[in-house]
């Protein structure tokens, strides 16, 4: 069960930004995924997270289950006391295989919660994989 920590840090010469542990993760189809976000960044700059996988490059990444309709490939909660974490599931392939299924950690500042249908410029965002094997 890969757990992956995500830091929204502050750097005074890089800037906000986002940092990953691990940088790269490896699961197998059917494990549990969970994102540990912890920020130290003001809640006014990050108060929300969002984790979106690239389903154009690899279409079975939809890690999310759905709440009455099939996995997704978006999901997003708010820091609170900066700490939250997301929940998913590594997709099956269909076959046995591996596939690299990239995605993108965006944080948004208050009152831009990135439900559907809203775009928002995140405040800071991270671009890591998820390396999925398919026994």
């Amino acid at each position: 069960m890969p757990d992956i920590e995500v830091f929204i840090l502050n750097d005074p010469v890089k800037g906000n930004y986002i940092q990953t542990e691990p940088e790269l993760t490896g699961a197998h189809s059917g494990d549990d995924v969970t994102w540990h976000f912890h920020s130290l960044l003001d809640p006014k700059i990050a108060t929300w997270v969002e984790v979106e996988f690239d389903t154009k490059a690899t279409p079975s990444a939809v890690f999310f289950p759905g709440r009455s309709s099939p996995p997704v490939a978006r999901c997003w909660t708010q820091i609170k006391g900066g700490h939250c974490m997301l929940y998913g599931t590594a997709p099956g392939l269909g076959a046995p295989s591996a596939a690299n299924a990239a995605y993108c950690i965006r944080a948004y500042k208050y009152g831009e919660e990135p439900v559907p249908g809203h775009t928002f410029t995140p405040t800071v965002k991270e671009d890591p994989n998820i390396i999925i094997c398919d026994p």
